[in-house]
């Protein structure tokens, strides 16, 4: 039986509800940065993320509660106004109905925080675009909704997986408080990273991928599924790599498999292009032919030094059965095991990539780049404006996809903005000729009474 809590905005939601308990829950908030602890290994859910915040004491109102538990949790002492109250919701898990009361803490300074060894193991100011990603207390991502809705673009429906979606109506709505963006076949969303190999195009475009439930492409990818196939294209990549290196594999080859791919039905209202284009030929073939006139597309530059770059690769491992990526200094409770698997119950042992570790294929990787970059980004800009990032390897992944969602949720807003300002110009293009029809109509009205007056007074 499921214990994950049903949140609603009326107890009617819930028949026979009999309140147990009440809870206080606060964001707090510095820098669009959310305070998160992680509950110890003997709590229920076990090292699972949530917000400060904890049961009532008897005779305890929401808002003492907030502030007693803020400062047990944490040692952040809160005054009573800092506090804006976003209301309650009502919940049930089985055999226990209770009421969470949320609230905001806009924070001008980032506090010191002290936890509480008994209760949490850790903390982490998460950003409001990562939150989702974490793995979450349960019912946590509904009370976040509660605070955030009217601040962030997001899916209606964050519970539809990429498998249910090839099954359903290829439609992605996205929605920022009452105001809403709809993607389909017609006008697509497509995020385009942009960058050399080991720029962190994948974990972001992975982690973009979750956010807006939009299928991540990578080319390099299509090119390793061809290879453990065994297809007629994986053989041809192979042996072309052997018999001409250092040469490059011709661009009809990738435009080809990747055109292939873009039909398939997950990537119908939108997609995330990781690593392609690569040449000036592939750029032409991405703003030609893979997008539409319609499409909603923004192409992100992830620019990270080269001497990064030497130090990431050969540091990066992948597990052969998921593809997930591991960089040396992530962390993972399961060294050299995937940990993607592990928390599955299965121990997969992590690889490196041949191309990781060999030099002379890094640089070759580099050198492509290196003598396309400047040609790529012009292709691109002629379809819609590149936003650089200037990234290196002192910014955690998080960080990096806080930058890049900032910007994105900025060119939702010019979107929405552009969308109200074509329909109202619709329609007072529409309302003159309206007018001007009402203005005919009358025009033809009055002739004809005073043609059928003329002609009464001409028969008298």
């Amino acid at each position: 039986m499921s214990t994950t809590p049903v949140l609603a905005t009326s107890a009617n939601a819930f028949p026979g509800f009999k309140l147990k308990t009440q809870i206080s829950s606060v964001f707090l908030e510095y820098d669009k940065r959310v305070l998160l602890l992680q509950r110890c290994r003997k709590e229920d859910q076990a090292f699972t993320w949530g917000v400060p915040g904890g049961k009532a004491e008897k005779d305890e109102q929401p808002l003492q509660t907030l502030l007693r538990e803020v400062k047990e949790e944490t040692q952040i002492t809160l005054a009573p106004n800092e506090a804006a109250y976003h209301g309650h919701r009502y919940a049930r898990i089985p055999g226990w109905d209770y009421i969470v009361h949320i609230y905001h803490v806009q924070m001008k300074e980032k506090p010191a925080v002290q936890l509480d060894s008994k209760e949490h193991t850790a903390y982490e100011w998460i950003s409001i675009h990562a939150f989702k990603l974490m793995s979450l207390l349960k019912g946590q991502d509904e009370v976040f909704d509660v605070v955030y809705k009217d601040r962030l673009w997001q899916k209606v429906n964050p519970t539809t997986s990429l498998l249910e979606r090839t099954q359903q109506s290829a439609t992605l709505v996205l929605r920022k408080g009452d105001r809403t963006l709809v993607f389909n076949e017609e006008k697509r969303f497509i995020l385009n990273l942009i960058g050399t190999s080991g720029s962190g195009k994948g974990t972001q475009g992975d982690m973009l991928s979750k956010l807006f439930s939009i299928s991540n492409i990578s080319a390099g990818d299509l090119f390793r599924d061809e290879f453990r196939a065994k297809s007629n294209l994986g053989w041809i990549v192979e042996n072309y790599d052997k018999h001409y290196y250092p040469a490059y594999l011709p661009d009809e080859v990738p435009i080809g498999m990747m055109g292939k791919r873009l039909a398939e039905k997950d990537c119908a209202y939108g997609f995330i292009l990781d690593g392609f284009p690569r040449t000036e030929k592939q750029g032409d073939a991405t703003r030609e032919v893979f997008l539409r006139k319609r499409d909603f597309h923004v192409p992100l530059f992830m620019d990270v030094p080269e001497s990064d770059i030497w130090e990431r690769l050969p540091g990066r491992s992948i597990c052969s059965e998921c593809g997930h990526q591991v960089r040396k200094f992530d962390e993972n409770p399961w060294p050299g095991h995937c940990p993607i698997d592990a928390a599955k119950g299965k121990m997969v042992k992590l690889e490196q990539r041949i191309e990781d570790v060999d030099k002379s294929k890094i640089e070759r990787r580099l050198k492509m780049f290196r003598e396309n970059k400047d040609v790529i980004l012009s292709t691109m800009n002629q379809r819609d404006p590149v936003q650089t990032f200037s990234l290196n390897n002192k910014i955690p992944p998080r960080e990096v996809l806080h930058q890049l969602c900032e910007y994105i949720q900025t060119r939702l807003d010019q979107l929405d903005t552009q969308q109200k300002q074509a329909k109202l110009s619709t329609l007072n293009t529409t309302k003159p000729a309206e007018q001007n029809k009402v203005l005919l109509v009358s025009c033809a009205l009055v002739i004809c009474l005073v043609a059928g007056a003329f002609i009464g007074n001409r028969i008298k």
